[in-house]
């Protein structure tokens, strides 16, 4: 990704400047999204975090998903904090697929009861082939909107000035936020 953003500069006479410890990967610009989503290359939908898993998220496809899943609606999973590339629940996201053998099953598979030997059979099948998985290339559009959130001071801090908190957002989807104080 750091050298795709490096060619986009150069290409444009522009300089990129790589940090060495980023977490996360810059995201395409818009003109290369555009053309992708048009293509078929990349995907645009809404993110939906999982509600057992803040790890894994969704990607809310709609009809798009039928012309190219032979006429099957699916989502794209989005299977790590790192592949959500900073994007929140409730973001219109752009995503890339990933090839076939990339793809993986749900962190929550289906239960599997002593009883239910067809969900243990769906259970192992979809461990084994798992789902279109992608990663977030770009946000067309952020789901801003006021959160209600607890500040976290540490006790061992509190007396020294301390140049940043923590808020945990009351819906734990939303990851933590670490702000600036004064």
């Amino acid at each position: 990704k750091e050298e795709h953003a490096a060619q986009l500069a150069q290409a444009e006479g522009g300089t990129v400047i790589v940090r060495p410890n980023t977490l996360y990967p810059p995201y395409y610009e818009e003109d290369e999204l555009d053309v992708g989503i048009k293509s078929g290359r990349y995907f645009s939908g809404t993110v939906q975090v999982n509600p057992h898993s803040t790890e894994e998220a969704y990607l809310r496809l709609g009809a798009m998903s039928t012309e190219f899943f032979g006429g099957a609606k699916r989502d794209i999973l989005v299977a790590s904090k790192k592949s959500m590339n900073r994007a929140v629940h409730g973001d219109r996201v752009v995503v890339e697929l990933l090839g076939d053998s990339s793809w993986r099953a749900p962190f929550q598979v289906l239960p599997v009861e002593e009883d239910q030997e067809d969900s243990a059979e769906l259970s192992v099948a979809l461990s084994k082939k798992g789902i279109p998985t992608g990663n977030v290339i770009g946000v067309l559009q952020r789901n801003w909107r006021d959160y209600v959130a607890t500040v976290q001071i540490d006790a061992a801090d509190a007396n020294s000035k301390q140049d940043y908190a923590l808020l945990i957002p009351m819906d734990y989807r939303i990851p933590k936020i670490r702000i600036k104080t004064r």
